[in-house]
């Protein structure tokens, strides 16, 4: 699901894809520079995160209906309005709750969302 998501942020927001996954909690960059991480889920469930030395400036998190063949742009901001909801330390994967991405993005401020490219804007 991880690749399907990056592609997403690739062709919608010209986010640049880190080469390798050595780099944990980035999955690339965006037009400003801005560290990007993606998430996407084909399912009601919210992003699952891992305890991480790093955290990316910015998250992307997609919902896709693989049926229906939609999907959404959940949320698009930075990423510490999301993390702020898990514990400060944990192992293993925490899922934030579609409800409180929902709470996340009330506090996305005007300016911080990534915009789309202009080409999809203009389909």
């Amino acid at each position: 699901m991880g690749d399907i998501g990056e592609a997403i942020a690739a062709e919608l927001f010209g986010v640049r894809l880190v080469e390798t996954k050595s780099t944990e909690g980035i999955d690339g960059y965006a037009r400003d520079g801005r560290t990007v991480q993606v998430k996407a889920t084909g399912t009601k469930r919210g992003p699952a995160f891992r305890q991480t030395e790093t955290r990316a400036h910015h998250l992307l998190f997609f919902c896709l209906d693989f049926e229906a063949t939609t999907g959404s742009v959940a949320y698009n901001g930075p990423e510490h309005y999301v993390t702020d909801f898990l514990p400060e330390a944990f192992s293993g994967q925490r899922v934030v709750s579609r409800a409180q991405i929902a709470q996340a993005t009330q506090q996305v401020k005007e300016g911080e969302p990534l915009p789309l490219l202009e080409v999809v804007r203009n389909l």
